[in-house]
């Protein structure tokens, strides 16, 4: 997903990208940047109905499971310096939404004193983690 794929236009945006408005930079990069709900709109035909609910009130499908919460570490050491922090002597780690709650940091930023990632000291590759 590009940056440019996430932000809402006449077109809508691109579906599983709608997140990627958030990145910090143009570069495409591999990541889980689908959002919970519906972000952005989209369009093409419309989804088919859903099926009527069943004799007794039912819904005949199952209920979604619950989705993480934002408030919530996600991905959990997961490398994440391709998805988070970009390439060249400028990227640094901290807060990233494919982290959720969570910061991706490595040892370089805890040294050039990143906020949020004032406990990687240590981590040899950026990973996702409670590091601050």
């Amino acid at each position: 997903c590009r940056r440019r794929d996430g932000k809402s236009s006449p077109n809508g945006c691109v579906q599983g990208c709608e997140l990627a408005g958030a990145l910090s930079h143009n570069r495409p990069v591999c990541g889980n940047f689908k959002a919970d709900q519906e972000a952005c709109t989209v369009s093409g035909p419309s989804p088919a109905p859903l099926p009527p609910p069943g004799p007794d009130g039912d819904d005949p499908q199952p209920s979604p499971a619950p989705t993480p919460s934002p408030r919530e570490l996600l991905n959990e050491g997961v490398s994440c310096g391709n998805i988070c922090k970009g390439s060249g002597s400028r990227s640094r780690g901290g807060d990233c939404l494919f982290c959720g709650a969570g910061q991706c940091c490595a040892h370089i930023d805890w040294y050039r004193g990143v906020p949020g990632c004032e406990k990687a000291e240590g981590i040899a590759q950026a990973v996702c983690g409670n590091f601050s």
